[in-house]
């Protein structure tokens, strides 16, 4: 009798990889319920930058979520709707990755401008926000959209019918180092 393949993880690190997802879930959770009482309890101050540390929170809980359903299909038997089903939530965690650090870095923004006074600093902040921004969400259509529809994606592939990868990996590239370059030396 032949045996149909698994995917590449044994059990065990699938276990590990639901510990883990579960812990930093957890941790995450907790930082940014204590960031939101030490907010809202001891300096009543709410601003943008908590609404968008909840809204990255929130994005991050939809990715764990998808980490968990990647754990639970890897330990399924290979099949043709299985791979699709692996294909769409790779493209969906990526997806919710780029949202998660958009919202992230538009926080820390709005956090940094509390306290930056002079407006060379706070322009700064405002152009290497906007330039990551615009990247990533150029990235993130790009990760959505590389075989046109998200619909029938192993198949699109397996055809060349997708973005090549040297075009995902240019923009990677710029993605990468265009938001860090003006972080780090603007």
């Amino acid at each position: 009798m032949s045996q149909v393949p698994h995917y590449w993880l044994e059990s065990s690190k699938l276990e590990l990889m639901k510990a883990l997802n579960g812990t930093f879930l957890a941790l995450s959770c907790f930082t940014v319920a204590l960031r939101v009482w030490t907010r809202t309890r001891i300096v009543r101050c709410w601003g943008w930058d908590d609404w968008f540390i909840l809204l990255a929170l929130a994005v991050f809980v939809g990715e764990c979520s998808v980490w968990l359903r990647l754990a639970d299909v890897e330990g399924e038997l290979a099949s043709l709707a299985n791979l699709e089903t692996y294909a769409a939530l790779i493209c969906a965690e990526q997806a919710l990755y780029i949202t998660g650090t958009i919202c992230l870095k538009i926080s820390l923004a709005f956090f940094f401008l509390r306290f930056l006074i002079t407006p060379w600093s706070r322009h700064i902040i405002w152009i290497s926000v906007t330039i990551y921004t615009l990247l990533a969400t150029a990235m993130l259509f790009l990760v959505i959209f590389e075989c046109g529809l998200p619909t029938n994606y192993v198949l699109k592939q397996a055809s060349n019918q997708c973005i090549s990868f040297r075009v995902q990996s240019c923009m990677g590239y710029a993605h990468v180092l265009g938001a860090d370059e003006i972080v780090n030396y603007g």
